[in-house]
Formats: structure tokens, C-alpha cells, sequence
């Protein structure tokens, strides 16, 4: 173990950084020894993302407890890598069994209650939400922003030509991360050359004519949303709007770029994505955020 000055002076040098798993998007990861922590937590989509970071001279560890998955739909990333990836030169699997955990003999007694017979899954989402709390103080805010965001993506693309994805063969997952002004504004610099937060970022996956085409995997990663905290509540209370809709507004405005939406590439554009966003977020009792 390092001492704690050691860490916090590498820290600040950069020799070692602790990152969420949506920042290691477009990186390739070399001369590195990288730990993915509480990988059960990661869907599969998110889990191919961060493998494939691998670079020269890289070495990769990927720890998780399988029986203490969080996701709501229970699919885990870890469990899907270990399936497809088990066996392949150069990947190593290790398991360690409940006699190796070291814990009180009480816990042994209640995970045992809870890893008998589980419930029936529930039916499959054709649209899942990857959300992520990067900042706690959105959880303090006292809404379910994993309920908000299933919903109002849910709505924004029924809104759209793709309606008929939500009932289709394909899995579609969107990443909807909740941060700070801090580390948007760290993305917008890095990956869009303008070093200042913003209210939202999108990070498509797919380009536009494959989406028209039709041409998606059977679990298909649309791409990652991104809220700054601060910036979101200050321009809320600038307009007089709800956290809860303002931020339902920029989530379904960071979807919509997702699909291949721009309201940057001429008047007719921004018109067709604004009434999209009217039409979503009136299902769910948001009013018109352009209007007067």
C-alpha cells in the first residue's frame, strides 16, 4: 500500500487517475495497469467499451461480485464477459469461493437467505437506461432520476420515426450520466476544445445513416448523455423551471443528438428537434420549455 502523501501526489500529477467507466469512451489505454471496480455493475455494452480501451503494454484487471448485481434489469456485463471471453489466450478468469471471503459469520447467514430461489425476471426493455450518479448531490435532490430518464427517452423516441424500435428484436441502451460542472467541463475541453461546463453532452455511438438503414446490433449502445449539475439547477432557476423538468428536457435533448438530431445545421433542423422535444416531454406534464 502506498502512503497517503505518495497517492495524493500522484494523483495530482495524473500518474494515477480514478475515473468513471463512461469517461473512458474514446481513450485507448497504454503503459497502464487499470482496475475496473464493482464490474457486476457494468451492462454488457459497457463492458465491451471498456475492454476494448485496451492498449501497448497494458495490463487489466476486472474485479466484481456476480451475486450482487444492482442493475434494474439484472443483466450483468461481468457475467456476459466472463461467458464470451473465458478460455481466449491471454484472459485469465479467477474465482474465490465463500471460504475465502473473510466476514462475519452473521453476513454469511443472510447472503445465504437471499441467494435462494429468485424471483421471475422481468420482461425485457427494447430501450434500457444505463444510469449513473456521478455526483450525489443529484440523488439528494429527492427524485428518481433513473425513472425520469427511462421515461422521458422512452417518450422522446416514441415521438420519433424510430417508434417501432421500441417494441423491436434489438436492445437499444442509452448511458445517462448525472455529474458536476467539473468533469463536464473536462469532456467539453477534451473532446469539443471548449474549456467550459455546458448543461448537457452527447456522445453518439451510431452514426445517423446506420440508424436509418436499420442496421443495429441485437444490443445496440445509442451512446452516452451527460448532465452538469450546477450549470442545470443555475439555468432552471434562471427560467423558472423545476429541476425535474428542466433536466427531463436536456435529457431527452441529449437523446434526440443520440439519433441523429442537431438543431445546429440550420433553422428547419432546430425546429423539427424542438417540436420532437414538445411532443416528448408533454407526455409527461413538462411544459413547452421554448415557449414564452
Amino acid at each position: 500500500m502506498l502512503p497517503q502523501e505518495q497517492v495524493e501526489r500522484r494523483l495530482a500529477s495524473g500518474e494515477i487517475e480514478i475515473a468513471p467507466i463512461a469517461f473512458m469512451r474514446g481513450r485507448t489505454l497504454s503503459d497502464a495497469f487499470v482496475i475496473l471496480d464493482e464490474a457486476q455493475n457494468t451492462t454488457a455494452m459497457q463492458m465491451k467499451m471498456f475492454l476494448t480501451r485496451y492498449g501497448a503494454r497494458c495490463h487489466m484487471v476486472v474485479c466484481g461480485d456476480p451475486n450482487q448485481v444492482d442493475l434494474p434489469n439484472g443483466t450483468s456485463g461481468l457475467h456476459d464477459a466472463v461467458k464470451r471471453l473465458e478460455g481466449i489466450p491471454g484472459i485469465g478468469v479467477v474465482r474465490f469461493s465463500a471460504a475465502e471471503v473473510v466476514r462475519h459469520p452473521l453476513v454469511g447467514k443472510i447472503v445465504e437467505a437471499y441467494e435462494g430461489p429468485a424471483a421471475s425476471p422481468p420482461g425485457v426493455d427494447m430501450l434500457r437506461i444505463a444510469l449513473e450518479i456521478a455526483e450525489d448531490r443529484w440523488s439528494e435532490t429527492g427524485l428518481d432520476w433513473n425513472a425520469l430518464a427511462c421515461a422521458v427517452c422512452d417518450a422522446a423516441l416514441k415521438a420519433t420515426p424510430f417508434e417501432h424500435w421500441s417494441s423491436a428484436a434489438e436492445v437499444l441502451e442509452v448511458s445517462v450520466q448525472l455529474t458536476n460542472d467539473a468533469e463536464v467541463q473536462e469532456l467539453n475541453r477534451d473532446y469539443r476544445g471548449k474549456d467550459k461546463p455546458t448543461n448537457v453532452l452527447s456522445f453518439p455511438m451510431i452514426e445517423m445513416r446506420e440508424l436509418a438503414d436499420g442496421l443495429l446490433a441485437p444490443e445496440q449502445l445509442l451512446g452516452d448523455v451527460v448532465l452538469a449539475l450546477e450549470t442545470v439547477a443555475a439555468e432552471a432557476a434562471a427560467q423558472g423551471k423545476t429541476l425535474r423538468d428542466h433536466g427531463l428536457h436536456l435529457i431527452a435533448h441529449g437523446f434526440l443528438h443520440l439519433l441523429g438530431y442537431d438543431h445546429e445545421t440550420g433553422a428547419a433542423d432546430a425546429e423539427a428537434m424542438e417540436a420532437l422535444e414538445r411532443r416528448a416531454l408533454a407526455e409527461l406534464n413538462v411544459a413547452d420549455p421554448y415557449g414564452e
